[in-house]
């Protein structure tokens, strides 16, 4: 299997094909139409004579029928392994017989043959959350007139007037930024006005999700006041394909999951890039821009991407020197319990700087050189000095992740 690009003549666009080989001949048929390819995960005691099997459900969670081809046009026996995979095509208009034969056929398929095979999971270290679900305390006859204003436009939201009082709401923060800017309003009264304006986005965002359609100005409502939450990961490490070419990976909670999730955020990276973040989320027909997650309770909290089997890490880039991370070996036996078949664990500091051309018996000596003058100069005391250096070795040996002690 190969892809081609052809023009039809002088003046038509030129199209991206998928050419297979069968025998001596090669078919093509034009890759727009193709809307994903995946492994064939059916039994075949569930084939049905007439070739079809059961419905299937897409990454975007919609039910897709499914037709062996070499069944149904007599072509082949048919056999299901490893290689075997289905691929969707968009059927808004005729498939023709060409191209009937072609999904029939046993392909490699890259990404949807191995992306299933690995999964990263990652804790979550802490949350910043714009929600709080609190009440603004009461505002006072002596406060600044665009506070009570604004306290007063809080009050009044209700499912009638709900968007006429987020246009309120925006131009009396507006007010309240110039009113800041020339003077008129102290760091406080910016900080009251915040607490009141995000107030009155929560209340309306509550009778948004209970709406049948979203009015324009208030679609990126959700956005705006989704939570953040801080992950032990690199997104330019693990999963680059979601920065690089906007790649979905499905992404969820693998704790409480016998619990309503009742937070919406975003999840950001330990590096110190403002690209290190996951925004974008697969939803049941579209795109969303936040995860339901839960609340943090003091206990480990971890969550999974799934489908990140197909060349991530190895794009990985080192960016911010986080290296690779731990790996686990988990295979099914024939009663489908699983083993773990090996660990391998992920670079230390010691081998990231390595790859930059830093020795850390170097590293280590100028230290000790450094603790050495401090002692003598009664800059450290002994108990001081040695500590540092044990500390300093021990984080050499670490990970380059978060540990807990």
């Amino acid at each position: 299997m190969r892809m081609s690009n052809a023009g039809m003549d002088s003046h038509a666009m030129p199209h991206d094909f998928l050419v297979v080989t069968l025998g001596a001949d090669e078919y093509a048929f034009d890759v727009a139409r193709v809307l994903e390819i995946r492994p064939f995960e059916h039994s075949p005691r569930e084939q049905r004579r007439d070739g079809t099997l059961p419905e299937i459900s897409t990454w975007k969670g919609v039910k897709a029928s499914v037709l062996d081809m070499r069944i149904a046009w007599g072509c082949e026996t048919p056999e299901y392994d490893a290689c075997a995979a289905i691929v969707l095509l968009d059927a808004s208009e005729p498939i023709s017989e060409q191209d009937q034969r072609i999904l029939s056929m046993v392909t490699e398929s890259g990404r949807a043959l191995v992306a299933h095979h690995s999964v990263l999971i990652y804790n979550v270290l802490a949350t910043n959350e714009i929600l709080a679900g609190q009440v603004p305390e009461s505002v006072g006859r002596d406060e600044h007139p665009v506070i009570r204003q604004l306290s007063e436009t809080y009050e009044g939201i209700s499912r009638k007037n709900f968007q006429e009082g987020y246009h309120d709401a925006l131009q009396i923060k507006e007010e309240a930024i110039t009113a800041f800017n020339l003077g008129f309003l102290d760091l406080k009264a910016r900080a009251r006005v915040e607490e009141l304006f995000w107030a009155t986005c929560e209340k309306i965002l509550k009778i948004v999700r209970d709406l049948p359609y979203v009015p324009d100005e208030l679609e990126g409502l959700e956005k705006h006041l989704s939570d953040t939450y801080y992950c032990n990961f690199s997104l330019f490490q693990s999963l680059p394909d979601h920065w690089a070419v906007r790649q979905l990976f499905p992404t969820m909670p693998i704790e409480r999951l016998n619990k309503q999730p009742t937070r919406r955020a975003i999840l950001a990276d330990l590096t110190c890039d403002s690209d290190g973040k996951m925004d974008r989320f697969i939803d049941l027909r579209d795109v969303k821009d936040y995860l339901e997650l839960h609340p943090l309770n003091g206990e480990p909290y971890y969550v999974g991407s799934f489908l990140v089997g197909a060349y991530q890490e190895i794009l990985g880039d080192l960016h911010n020197l986080f290296g690779d991370t731990n790996t686990v070996h988990v295979s099914l036996d024939e009663e489908d319990d699983y083993r773990i078949e090996g660990v391998i664990n992920g670079d230390t500091v010691t081998d990231v700087l390595r790859y930059v051309r830093y020795n850390r018996e170097e590293l280590v000596a100028k230290v000790r050189r450094a603790t050495e003058a401090a002692l003598k100069a009664k800059r450290m005391t002994f108990e001081e000095s040695k500590t540092l250096l044990r500390r300093y070795e021990e984080g050499l040996a670490g990970y380059t992740y978060l540990e807990q002690d």
